[in-house]
């Protein structure tokens, strides 16, 4: 029998089945778990649990864009264009809003208009209060 990498008293086997079983019971570990890969693979502040739960819920887990269910995170400002991962920065989007936007030479504004989008009231507020200084 070939012997087993042993890490605090458990081989790889149970630990590797431990963290699967953990991944997948507990949504606070899953949410933080997807965050630091991203993050890593494009490096990335993670988005915090807690500000990913504040940002489904005033955004009611609606795109910032055009206001249909949301399933990724999009940088107002990209990250390839100085944009960071702070709560002014970082809104809900769908697929669509979010790969049509892109990381193109136009800024935010200038894509909402060419694409006739009117973006959720909170996008607003947040733009208006960065604008301000008053978002860290």
């Amino acid at each position: 029998m070939p012997s087993q990498e042993v890490k605090s008293g458990a081989c790889k086997f149970h630990l590797a089945a431990e963290a699967r079983q953990r991944y997948a019971n507990n949504e606070k570990h899953r949410l933080e778990r997807r965050q630091h890969s991203r993050s890593r693979k494009r490096n990335v502040d993670p988005i915090p649990y807690e500000g990913q739960n504040f940002l489904m819920e005033i955004f009611e887990a609606k795109c910032a864009y055009c206001f249909k269910p949301a399933n990724t995170w999009d940088y107002i400002i990209p990250i390839s264009k100085g944009g960071q991962t702070t709560p002014r920065n970082v809104v809900l989007a769908c697929i669509k809003c979010n790969s049509s936007k892109n990381n193109q030479d136009e800024d935010v504004f200038e894509w909402m208009n060419k694409k006739s989008i009117t973006p959720h009231p909170e996008f607003i507020n947040r733009i208006i209060i960065s604008k301000c200084g008053l978002y860290g």
